[in-house]
C-alpha cells in the first residue's frame, strides 16, 4: 500500500508539471533566461483544495469475566476465583478515510540565486473537516482458566460458540500547519517548477475508538456447574472508548508550479503527500458484581469483570490544492538584461 502511494505521489507531480509545461512552450530554452524581475521577494497566498484523508488503524479488546466464591461456610475453598472466561477481539482497519473540501493560507520567501533556480521557506496552515468512519464486528472464541489450579471446579464440557464484539472507529482532521522549504527551476521568466518538503503538524477534531463486548453471562452457569443460562449474576456487556490523541506530527512532500499572470500576481497549483506518524490510546474498565446465590446452600458467589481496549494508528493524506499569491517583489534580477 505504501507503494502505491508513493507511484501516486510520483504520477501527481508529473501531472502538475505537465500543466505547467504549455505555458513554457514559447519560451527561450536558451542556456538561461532574462527574467524581467526576479523571483526573490516575500510573498502571501490564500485558497484551497481537495484531500483524502487514509487512516491506517488496528484495535485490540479483550474481557475477562473471573467467577468467585464468597468466603463463607458453603464454599468448600473460600475466598477464591474459581475459574476465568477470557475473550479477545481485534480488528484492523485500512485506509480508512474520506474526501472533502480545505481552505489553506500561506506565506513565504524566495530568494532566486542562478538564472534558472530559486530556493525558498514557507509556512501554511489548512482548515478542513475531512472524516473516515467505519464499524467492524470481530468474531471471538471463549477460553477458560483456572487461575489456582486445584480449587477450580471440573472443567466446562460441551461446544461454546465464539462472542461478537463491535468496534467502531471515526477519525476526523481539523487544521494543519506546516512548515518547510522549496526548491524550483524556472521553465521561463514566468514560470516555476518546484518541489517541497516540510514539517507538519495536524489536529484532530473528533479521534476515537468505541468497543462493545458482550457479556457471556451464558457461560457462567455452565463454569459454576449447571446447565447454560442459570447464572444467578444479572447481564453487564462492556463498553469503552478509546480516545486516540488530539494531534499528530509528522512530513510533507510535493510539488506544483507558480506562475505570473500580472503585476505582483501569481496562481500556484501544488500536490502534496502528507504523513503523519502513530500514535496510540487505550481504555481499561473493571466492575465487580457481589454477592449472589450459589448452587450450594449458604454459599455466595462473586463476579469481577476487567475489560481492555487499546488502538493504535497513522495517517496519510494527499491534497491538491490552488493558491492565489502577492509578491512584493524586491527588484529587477542581477540576471536580466
Amino acid at each position: 500500500m505504501r507503494t502505491f502511494k508513493v507511484y501516486s505521489f510520483v504520477a501527481a507531480i508529473i501531472t502538475a508539471s505537465a500543466l505547467f509545461a504549455n505555458m513554457a512552450r514559447a519560451a527561450d530554452f536558451g542556456p538561461s533566461p532574462t527574467p524581467v524581475e526576479t523571483w526573490t521577494g516575500v510573498s502571501f497566498g490564500v485558497g484551497g483544495g481537495v484531500g483524502s484523508l487514509n487512516a491506517d488503524m488496528n484495535s485490540t479488546a479483550s474481557r475477562t469475566d473471573g467467577v468467585g466464591c464468597v468466603p463463607t461456610d458453603g464454599c468448600n475453598r473460600p475466598g477464591v476465583v474459581l475459574r476465568e472466561i477470557d475473550q479477545k477481539f481485534d480488528s484492523s482497519f485500512s485506509d480508512l478515510g474520506g474526501t472533502g473540501g480545505f481552505f489553506t493560507v500561506q506565506g513565504a520567501y524566495d530568494y532566486q540565486f542562478a538564472p534558472r533556480w530559486v530556493v525558498g521557506a514557507l509556512v501554511d496552515a489548512d482548515w478542513s473537516d475531512i472524516s473516515g468512519h467505519s464499524k467492524q464486528t470481530s468474531n471471538s472464541g471463549i477460553t477458560f482458566d483456572c487461575p489456582n489450579p486445584g480449587n477450580c471446579e471440573d472443567d466446562p464440557v460441551g461446544t461454546f460458540s465464539t462472542s461478537s464484539g463491535t468496534i467502531n472507529t471515526k477519525v476526523s482532521t481539523d487544521w494543519s500547519v506546516s512548515v518547510g522549504g522549496r526548491i524550483g527551476w524556472l521553465a521561463n521568466e514566468q514560470t516555476l517548477l518546484y518541489f517541497l518538503a516540510a514539517y507538519t503538524h495536524a489536529d484532530l477534531s473528533d479521534a476515537q475508538v468505541k468497543v462493545n463486548i458482550p457479556d457471556p453471562n451464558d457461560l457462567v452457569g455452565v463454569v459454576l456447574g449447571g446447565a447454560p443460562g442459570t447464572s444467578p449474576f444479572p447481564n453487564s456487556p462492556s463498553s469503552l472508548s478509546v480516545k486516540l490523541p488530539d494531534s499528530v506530527d509528522g512530513f510533507s512532500l510535493g510539488g506544483g508550479g507558480e506562475a505570473k499572470i500580472g503585476g505582483p500576481w501569481s496562481v500556484k497549483l501544488e500536490y502534496r503527500w502528507t504523513h503523519l506518524e502513530g500514535s496510540s490510546g487505550q481504555s481499561t474498565n473493571n466492575k465487580s458484581q457481589c454477592c449472589f446465590e450459589g448452587k450450594d446452600s449458604g454459599s455466595q458467589l462473586f463476579r469481577d469483570i476487567s475489560s481492555n481496549a487499546s488502538t493504535n494508528f497513522d495517517l496519510d493524506e494527499q491534497t491538491v490544492r490552488g493558491a492565489l499569491v502577492y509578491h512584493f517583489w524586491s527588484g529587477g534580477s542581477p540576471y536580466g538584461g
